[in-house]
């Protein structure tokens, strides 16, 4: 039976480490077809080049395919050179957000790899597994297969057409047997959490909203795509049953788009009567929410989502194409909080293109006047497949920027015109001046319930603060 590792290399630095969705579908449809698979998650777990080496030869992979964050480049690209080595016949294969946003890029990055998935991922990897690695070299082969790109005999890059499942329910659930939740961190998504184990889930796919400073729908393209909401609810009972599961983290870009969904969600996980929490850590829009919703999403045991606030200016919130307001998105809080006692944590960007030190000070300003319960302040990143990336891309003009840049909380040169020394110190303020007060270290000392979770809060606080 030919074998697949499926890789995540490590991040440069990450706080999240949770159960890989994206390798565990890949997984459970490289079963599907009759494939083994096999998943390395470097955040969790590291080899060292020598124990991988030993790991690869011992299985003797068909396929090793690497999920690639563009924050992930250089660990990637020491593996690849690592894999290539020993197992010189073995398929080498990119996907991940940094290919999909930029394949020509990934391509030329990574010498090491025969081909790139663009976009979904599951029916790709499956049709690889059928190839040989001299095969697909063959361009009239490699160019038969969707979401795939190609170097083409001109050593240029194809793309070849990117289509995005119609039928979510089709796609089989991710492997959990091979990212079992136990086996996590309790502090998912960085710190907090109401229950252990936890399991995170996706109900939806695609995301039709234009904000220039994302690339998801790179990944999962512009149509959102729904799974029914009994094959959400019977993953659920699944995780609860068989591993134990007590909270799920609902992954999506836009859980509550709809609201007949997240009403009928909702109401079905009341009937299942499960001893659950749930939470939205991945951020949903603030202009979305009604009455109605919100009691019924906190009566089912939703306990904390965040919002993509992003700025605390009107014109950097146009600029973003947002879609929204100030004064919306200060409406939408209060109603949150005056009708549920769901904790609210808020995403701010900092450094946007064309954004003044007055913008900046506006959003500062802004996050400590909403009534939330905590706040991420990150500089913007142009990432690949943004339009924020194309227009950063035609500034720099060259094709290899310093990406060891790409790093949490890091300062990416060139983005905005605010002196980087400028925007560190307006990061800095904007973290203290918003945690620095009474209500908020009383209610973040109110949720931790760990060692590990304190830790991992510290590590967070002196990586924003000092950079390490």
């Amino acid at each position: 039976m030919k074998k697949a590792l499926l890789v995540k290399p490590k991040d440069s630095y990450s706080y999240a480490v949770i159960p890989n969705l994206g390798l565990g579908y890949l997984a459970a449809s490289l079963r599907k077809h009759g494939f083994e698979a096999c998943i390395l998650d470097c955040n969790k777990k590291s080899f060292d080049p020598q124990e991988f080496v030993t790991y690869l030869k011992a299985n003797n992979f068909h396929l090793i395919g690497f999920q690639v964050y563009t924050n992930s480049l250089l660990s990637a690209k020491l593996m690849m050179e690592t894999a290539e080595k020993a197992l010189p016949e073995a398929i080498i294969l990119i996907g991940g957000p940094h290919p999909s946003g930029d394949p020509g890029h990934a391509l030329r990055f990574f010498s090491e790899a025969d081909c790139a998935v663009v976009g979904e991922g599951e029916e790709a990897v499956v049709a690889l597994m059928s190839f040989s690695k001299s095969e697909l070299r063959d361009v009239s082969l490699v160019s038969r297969i969707s979401n795939v790109a190609f170097r083409d005999s001109s050593e240029g890059v194809d793309v070849n057409e990117v289509r995005f499942c119609s039928d979510l329910d089709q796609i089989p659930d991710p492997a959990w047997d091979l990212i079992d939740p136990r086996a996590y961190p309790i502090s998912p998504h960085g710190t907090f959490s109401k229950s252990y184990p936890v399991a995170p889930l996706i109900t939806s796919r695609g995301c039709p909203y234009l904000c220039t400073f994302c690339a998801g729908f790179k990944s999962t393209g512009r149509k959102l795509r729904r799974r029914s909401v009994k094959s959400v609810l019977n993953e659920i009972n699944y995780l609860y049953t068989g591993f134990g599961v007590r909270e799920f983290h609902i992954e999506d870009d836009n859980f509550t788009l709809q609201k007949e969904y997240v009403m009928e969600f909702c109401e079905g996980l009341r009937s299942k009567g499960l001893n659950i929490w749930w939470a939205c850590p991945n951020g949903i829009r603030a202009d979305k929410l009604d009455k109605e919703m919100l009691v019924k999403m906190e009566e089912s045991g939703c306990y904390s989502f965040a919002l993509g606030i992003e700025s605390g200016s009107d014109r950097v919130l146009k600029m973003m194409k947002k879609n929204v307001t100030v004064e919306e998105i200060e409406r939408q809080v209060s109603l949150i909080k005056d009708t549920t006692k769901i904790n609210i944590t808020g995403f701010f960007l900092i450094g946007y293109p064309g954004e003044s030190e007055e913008d900046i000070r506006q959003t500062i300003k802004f996050s400590q006047r909403l009534r939330i319960d905590k706040a991420s302040f990150s500089p913007v990143m142009p990432l690949p497949g943004s339009e924020l990336y194309d227009i950063w891309k035609k500034k720099i003009n060259t094709d290899s920027p310093d990406w060891g840049k790409f790093l949490y909380y890091q300062i990416v040169p060139q983005v905005s015109e605010i002196d980087d020394t400028k925007l560190n110190r307006y990061l800095k303020k904007a973290v203290l001046q918003f945690y620095l007060r009474p209500n908020i270290i009383m209610g973040i000392l109110k949720e931790i319930k760990t060692a590990h979770q304190l830790k991992v809060l510290l590590k967070r606080a002196r990586t924003v603060l000092f950079g390490s």
